[in-house]
């Protein structure tokens, strides 16, 4: 059976199962320390919790009771139960664990008369002292005396946690300190002198430029996923001879690291150690014809100096994780290093002269005048000059023109057709299983246009025809032959660019657009090859300008219309092509509409 102590539908209960009433009023007393709890609420006062003793303690009314109803099977009690007992509070609280054990047990050992069968006697559960200590008030005494210990000890910890943190906060300034120090001093700095000649003027102005770039996006070699830390020296005498993109203010220091992205080493934990070399940063420093390059060990994020509203921007962003006054530190922090570096090489060295030195500070606002140091806001993009559209603007428009007939060039990275993770491109080739993908550097034509589902992300599916070049076998025969028929390959409009919608112009503007060096691996292998395909096309139709100009008796004066006249025959189907698709129709057509003309 179950029984129900203290309140209805209430937390301060407990449900006791027992065969009886009395066997359960019995458990309670016992296993209940603080019965208080369950004492019907119409006897309570007041109560209040006590954080040191983690419980609530109660004022009663005269005469507390502990109220006691039957439950059903499932522990529930109906609202209108019968109360089958109501127990006095302190007959719940001076409760004497002797009086629920049989004598027997209070003995110091079994006593066992002769011929008395051993096994019926009950077994010893400690001495007969032990047990008349053991009353509940004692071990309530005990409880609350541990629970204060404890609340003693997490104050005293707290206590020494906070004075820990003092401590670890003064290190932690100090250790800044000495960072701060060593910075200025150029303890752990390195110079390197890439080129020596005559100095700038001393009243030149030093230019500071704000924007952090990376070596491997300048020299742009895409091969083998770009240059790393290994290749520092590359730079070195590269560098020399384009300072003037960078550092075209006879005395200027811009930032550099290696590289922006990780480099893939073929190993994880190979891949952390290396590329902590990549991540370095170095200033370039240039003083008329003398160039360096230094290492101080500070590391630059984004920008060399913080932007014009940067600081206010941090106080107003409520939203920001963390407060804005420690966001405000931080970020302070983050450029605090790099000035300091520069300013140890004004006072200490004559890098850039002697004429700054201890008159210029700039690690304050109005350290500087505009004709000691000028700052070159190129960090922040609403300063950036440029005429164009960005180069996902372009590819994003340039995609929309293709479709049923476009020429276009595969720009996609690598497909897999079979992989471990059960994920492949085989879809791609069906209904044949061919292990290869089209080149990148080729150009195709679109055979069939959406002919599966479209990808939110990726655009429409697009199908062309390619010779994989692999070898396959015959039913019936023993040896394998060359493939002979092109198959198909399907490829999402984000994979690809539209040949003819894009010009040699377009290719020299984004391939120079310093802007877009961060994706220097996605977009210069691919233009470099589609301008020099162009300018192969370009070459050939200047000399098929001139073979038609000839055969009309034009000057070439008139080379524009016959271009124009090009033009219109290579785009004017739904399906495009180029002057060799088919030379003999081509001259035809075009001479037959330059004569109307």
């Amino acid at each position: 059976m179950k029984f129900h102590f203290g309140n209805l539908y209430d937390s301060s209960s407990t449900v006791i199962e027992a065969k009886n009433l009395e066997h359960a009023i019995k458990i309670f007393k016992v296993e209940e320390l603080f019965p208080e709890q369950f004492v019907e609420k119409t006897f309570v006062k007041d109560y209040d919790y006590d954080s040191n003793l983690s419980r609530n303690v109660y004022k009663f009314k005269k005469g507390p009771l502990i109220y006691v109803r039957a439950t059903d099977k499932d522990g529930h009690v109906k609202e209108k139960a019968k109360i089958l007992r109501k127990i006095p509070l302190e007959e719940c609280i001076h409760v004497d664990f002797n009086s629920f054990i049989p004598k027997r047990t209070l003995l110091e050992g079994p006593k066992i008369k002769e011929g008395e069968d051993s096994t019926e006697t009950l077994p010893v559960v400690g001495s007969k002292t032990e047990i008349q200590q053991c009353n509940k008030q004692e071990l309530r005494a005990r409880h609350d005396l541990i629970k204060k210990k404890m609340s003693e000890l997490e104050e005293a910890r707290h206590a020494l946690n906070e004075s820990m943190s003092l401590i670890k906060s003064e290190l932690e300034a100090k250790g800044k300190m000495i960072y701060i120090i060593e910075t200025y001093m150029g303890i752990h700095e390195e110079v390197i002198q890439l080129q020596e000649g005559q100095k700038a003027p001393e009243k030149e102005p030093l230019t500071l430029y704000q924007q952090v770039l990376y070596m491997d996006e300048e020299i742009g070699v895409w091969e083998n996923d770009g240059i790393d830390f290994k290749d520092i020296e590359k730079f070195d005498k590269w560098v020399c001879n384009h300072i003037d993109k960078f550092l075209y203010k006879p005395k200027s220091v811009c930032v550099f690291q290696v590289r922006r992205d990780p480099k893939d080493y073929g190993h994880p934990l190979v891949n952390i150690f290396l590329n902590q070399e990549n991540f370095r940063t170095y200033f370039l420093i240039r003083n008329g014809e003398n160039i360096y390059r230094i290492w101080s060990d500070v590391h630059i994020s984004s920008r060399l100096f913080p932007a014009k509203d940067e600081y206010t921007r941090i106080l107003k962003n409520k939203d920001a994780w963390g407060k804005p006054e420690e966001n405000l530190q931080k970020t302070h922090e983050s450029y605090l290093y790099g000035l300091i570096a520069i300013q140890g090489l004004i006072e200490r060295t004559d890098i850039f002269g002697v004429s700054l030195r201890n008159q210029v500070t700039l690690l304050k606002p109005g350290g500087f005048t505009p004709k000691q140091v000028k700052l070159v806001r190129d960090g922040e993009q609403k300063n950036w000059v440029s005429s164009r559209e960005s180069w996902k603007e372009f590819i994003k428009k340039n995609r929309k023109t293709i479709g049923l007939g476009t020429r276009i060039v595969v720009t996609a990275g690598r497909f897999r057709f079979h992989s471990s993770d059960g994920y492949d491109d085989c879809w791609r080739t069906a209904p044949f299983r061919v292990w290869s993908s089209p080149s990148h550097y080729e150009v195709y034509t679109v055979e069939e246009y959406g002919d599966r589902v479209k990808s939110y992300y990726h655009g429409s599916t697009i199908k062309i025809f390619f010779h994989p070049g692999d070898e396959i076998y015959t039913p019936g025969e023993w040896e394998p032959h060359q493939r002979r028929r092109r198959v198909p390959f399907r490829l999402y409009t984000e994979e690809v660019i539209n040949f003819d919608a894009i010009t040699i112009e377009d290719c020299d503007y984004y391939e120079k657009n310093r802007f877009e060096r961060k994706d220097y691996l996605e977009i210069l292998p691919i233009l470099h090859w589609v301008k020099t395909e162009k300018l192969k096309e370009q070459k050939l139709e200047r000399e098929f300008c001139r073979f038609l100009a000839n055969q009309l008796g034009w000057s070439e004066k008139q080379y524009g219309k016959i271009q124009k006249t090009v033009d219109w025959w290579k785009l004017k189907n739904k399906w495009k092509r180029g002057l060799m698709k088919d030379d003999a129709k081509a001259v035809r057509m075009i001479l037959r509409r330059l004569k109307k003309v």
